[in-house]
């Protein structure tokens, strides 16, 4: 990691009265605004990341769902809904009113309420059972793999739509509750249907996601060869680059999280009507942008590694004392890149979940960490070499 040296050399020394490539000002220019773009794109890349693997993907949306209704306030508010469907579906209070006799036909109101209290308490104990779940978990995963193989333009004859909507069939589930609650009515056909996206919307959302599928994978790489290219342009400067790099993706970590909190507040407040299932919608929310938050908290990670190694290789006086105490230890590559790989396995098996963790993505990353490694244990080395071991005397 050189450092900057801006001031150009005499004109009777040697490189003076002409200016090296190096000195050139596009060189600055042009590695500042790398790094700046890659800041960028690195945004753009973690929300397409969180959306290709958190709303694309079916296994982390199956994973979702289910956490979904193994929350109390979702389960509550699904009760609510599916009673609410039951209810209309079979005209509980109308078979009432006809079989009553005239002279209790004025109960048949408060005894549908009273009913209705009873079936949504049951049903919340029927969707905590691990049958119900399992159930829940078959519904979403069938719903959203025809919904993707749509969405890619796949062969979806099975997929269940009316007039090219697009649908999650809940009457699997709503037949259970029907028989929990004891009511023999038929249901109606479109009972339990929700519609996840319409025919009109349909052409967009292909082309979207067509373009999310690319730019996940992409911009990633992008990132990387922006950063890596605007160090390799400032010469001089590479170390403040490499600050500016890490300082940009703690920057773009915390957009992330910010953004994650912000636009929780507006999706709650145009879900929710009423102050019963705010909190439904605040656990949906949080559950459905666990991965959005990962994200952040990784490219934080990432940006702090980044500026610490960019702060070792620095001449502040703590940094030249860690160096000259670790060169006996970095001296010794075999147990260096040992401890490395421990971190590193620490890190993927109890760091951040980035959902579905590509090998192309984990390599990058690891090829980085063992470059940077490798290029502070070389200056480490070059700047406070090991003093060489004493001979061992020859055996008599």
């Amino acid at each position: 990691m050189d450092e900057p040296n801006d001031t150009p050399p005499p004109a009777g020394e040697p490189g003076g009265g002409r200016r090296s490539v190096k000195d050139l000002p596009w060189r600055a220019i042009g590695a500042w605004a790398a790094v700046v773009l890659g800041g960028v794109v690195a945004l753009v890349a973690s929300l397409t990341i969180w959306v290709n693997r958190q709303a694309l993907d079916t296994d982390s949306w199956v994973n979702a769902s289910t956490e979904l209704l193994a929350d109390d306030e979702v389960r509550e508010a699904l009760s609510i809904y599916l009673v609410d469907e039951l209810y209309s579906a079979s005209d509980v209070q109308a078979r009432l009113d006809s079989s009553l006799p005239s002279q209790l036909k004025p109960l048949a109101g408060p005894i549908s309420g009273g009913l209705r209290s009873v079936a949504q308490q049951g049903t919340e104990q029927l969707l905590a059972s691990s049958q119900v779940q399992r159930l829940w978990e078959e519904l979403n995963r069938r719903a959203h793999g025809l919904l993707v193989d749509l969405l890619e333009e796949k062969d979806t004859r099975a997929l269940q739509a009316e007039g090219g909507d697009v649908v999650l069939n809940l009457q699997p589930l709503l037949e259970r509750v029907r028989a929990r609650v004891g009511i023999d009515t038929p249901l109606r056909p479109d009972a339990g249907r929700i519609t996840i996206m319409r025919s009109d919307q349909l052409e967009a959302a292909q082309t979207a996601v067509k373009v999310i599928r690319v730019l996940s994978v992409l911009l990633g790489l992008v990132v990387v060869a922006l950063f890596a290219l605007g160090i390799w342009l400032g010469v001089g400067q590479r170390r403040r680059l490499l600050i500016a790099a890490g300082a940009s993706l703690v920057i773009v970590g915390l957009i992330d999280l910010v953004a994650r909190r912000l636009a929780g507040r507006a999706v709650v407040d145009a879900l929710s009507g009423d102050a019963v299932s705010r909190p439904a919608a605040q656990d949906v929310w949080q559950l459905s942008t666990t991965l959005l938050r990962d994200v952040g908290v990784a490219l934080v990670i990432y940006g702090l590694i980044a500026i610490l190694g960019a702060w070792l290789a620095g001449p502040s006086r703590w940094a030249t004392w860690v160096r000259r105490r670790s060169s006996p230890y970095m001296a010794r590559p075999v147990p260096v890149y040992v401890v490395l790989a421990a971190l590193i396995l620490m890190v993927l098996l109890f760091g951040p979940n980035l959902g579905n963790r590509t090998l192309l993505g984990t390599l990058i990353l690891l090829v980085l960490v063992v470059a940077g490694v490798e290029v502070l244990r070389r200056r480490i080395l070059a700047e406070f070499p090991p003093e060489p071991r004493p001979a061992e005397p020859a055996p008599a």
